[in-house]
């Protein structure tokens, strides 16, 4: 990479120029804040007047639900689309209907796995959904056959948890599978196995599993990673001590869960977080949301926390947030707000689906659909070197596909005498070229907009400015020679008319001698060692006030 002059900073200071190329300009995008989402849409998945409940939402849009009778359940979905330009429509149709109750399904993809009464107790089931037909029917795979009731279980891939009770009640264990999709196998192995201790509700997230284990009125959350060539996952507690903690979810490295440490009472918990440290292992906790109110039943993807809430007056309402880990925050937004109970949340994909009784007492579930704007990689601002052509590429990505146009706007472009080209392909491209008299600073706008009109900006203040023989030479104006020869010429030569003149005449000169001195290695080192006694004798001057 090839040095940079100083940039102009006020009257005297040495100017800095970008002769690196764009790829180094282009940095990582930000995490999404809490602003950069906006609800998009809203619908019920089904409003009959049967119950409809245990929504579940995955990876690519599919979303499966129970309804029927308390009885006798038969599972629902649909897919929305959300990518390309979304038609958010979803006509639920019947995926698995079977004389006898069928619950708390998972979805991966087009993999769905459920809880099945059809022999008598509760096995696992499995199927691939179909897009084309929107069903299972005639597809489904038995996973368990043992006599214990096997329910909630969650699935990542091929990875499938769940929790296992004796069919004659009692403490539930955890088991886990591979699936193997050409045979239709997924031999069982035992998570988490203790007649002292309940082990409830797993999640999985690639290889990670998180789940809590009840012990009286005392509960903690633990993880563990699999390892699927020795068959192992080695439990870590994530959160204990005194109280409960439970509801568990995973994304990724990050963990989120209900907890009572700050109110005694699991009725009136909080919400906590946790990234787990790959180095260390460790998972230091986050509030998430608190308050006296109590919040509940957390779920996560990536960066999206949601959760349902209670509220005096109107029930349990469900409420989202975004973490930031820059600033490790995660400002609490509403985003279903009335006056009858809305509970239970899952998220991915930027859907958020729940339970709720808006149609009267029969549970119904509802959908709502979160969108970004296109978002832009970070940029840095710039700077341009006079009589010399400045090329700055801006990127920008849709997270849900749709496309979107960029264009750049501020000072006129066109008195300016710069341009930029929308690329077609999420790029844009400005070009400019600054005369002597456009010496200062120009911010511009960045702005992309995707086919709904919605849009983000990222400002780019742009300076042009000349370049000087010292800082081509040394490659930066943070260089301690730099500091030196700055410090003598504000404290000395500017305190002279003669000296005065001598800077005047430099800053003329020096721009054009500088281009070429960047422009070659062995310049810079014959031109630094011409400097070295030049700085010696200005830093003994500056030290001992010579002269003066």
């Amino acid at each position: 990479m090839r040095p940079a002059c100083a940039a102009r900073h006020g009257r005297f200071h040495l100017a800095l120029t970008v002769v690196a190329t764009i790829s180094a300009l282009v940095l990582t995008a930000p995490p999404l804040s809490a602003q950069q989402r906006q609800i998009r849409q809203k619908m019920f998945l089904d409003s009959s007047t049967t119950v409809s409940r245990d929504a579940a939402v995955g990876k690519g849009g599919l979303i499966v639900w129970a309804e029927g009778t308390y009885t006798d359940m038969d599972l629902q979905g649909c897919q929305l689309a959300i990518s390309g330009v979304p038609h958010y429509y979803c006509g639920g149709r019947f995926v698995v209907d079977q004389p006898s109750h069928q619950g708390s399904p998972a979805t991966d993809g087009t993999r769905i796995v459920w809880s099945d009464s059809r022999n008598g107790n509760y096995d696992l089931f499995i199927c691939d959904y179909d897009v084309s037909t929107a069903n299972c029917q005639g597809a489904e795979r038995q996973l368990t056959f043992d006599t214990s009731n096997q329910f909630s279980p969650a699935i990542d891939g091929t990875l499938i948890v769940w929790n296992q009770t004796p069919s004659g009640g009692g403490d539930s264990d955890l088991y886990l599978c591979e699936y193997d999709p050409a045979t239709g196998r997924c031999p069982i192995q035992p998570l988490a196995v203790d007649p002292a201790v309940s082990a409830v509700r797993p999640d999985v997230s690639g290889t990670r599993i998180v789940w809590y284990a009840a012990r009286g009125d005392d509960a903690d959350v633990f993880a563990c990673t699999y390892n699927p060539a020795t068959r192992t996952c080695p439990p870590k507690l994530i959160a204990g001590g005194a109280g409960v903690q439970a509801h568990a979810a995973i994304s990724g490295k990050r963990i989120v869960w209900q907890d009572e440490r700050l109110d005694g009472d699991i009725y009136n918990g909080d919400i906590y977080m946790c990234e787990i440290n790959s180095a260390t292992g460790k998972c230091p906790p986050q509030l998430i949301a608190g308050g006296p109110q109590p919040q509940g039943a957390p779920d996560i993807d990536r960066d999206l926390i949601v959760w349902h809430e209670s509220n005096v007056g109107t029930g349990l309402d469900i409420y989202f947030c975004e973490y930031d880990a820059t600033s490790k925050t995660c400002p609490k937004r509403e985003l279903e707000v009335r006056n009858n109970q809305q509970w239970v949340p899952a998220v991915a994909d930027n859907l958020v689906v729940w339970q709720t009784d808006q149609h009267g007492p029969n549970e119904d579930v509802y959908v709502t659909i979160l969108t970004s704007p296109p978002l832009f990689d970070h940029l840095e601002d710039q700077t341009a070197v006079v009589n010399q052509t400045f090329t700055l590429t801006v990127k920008a990505t849709e997270p849900e596909g749709e496309a979107f146009s960029l264009a750049a706007s501020g000072v006129p472009l066109e008195r300016m005498g710069a341009t930029f080209t929308d690329n077609g392909n999420g790029t844009g491209t400005f070009v400019w070229t600054p005369t002597q008299e456009q010496l200062g600073s120009y911010p511009v706008t960045f702005t992309a907009t995707d086919v709904t009109g919605f849009s983000s900006s990222q400002i780019v203040t742009v300076k042009a400015s000349a370049c000087f023989i010292a800082t081509a030479a040394y490659g930066s104006p943070m260089a301690k020679e730099i500091q030196v020869l700055q410090q003598f010429r504000d404290d000395v030569l500017l305190a002279h008319p003669s000296g005065r003149a001598l800077v005047k005449w430099y800053e003329h000169l020096s721009p054009p001698i500088a281009q070429a001195i960047a422009r070659h290695p062995a310049l810079r080192s014959a031109v630094r060692l011409l400097l070295r006694p030049v700085v010696s004798l200005a830093g003994v001057w500056s030290r001992t006030g010579g002269g003066r």
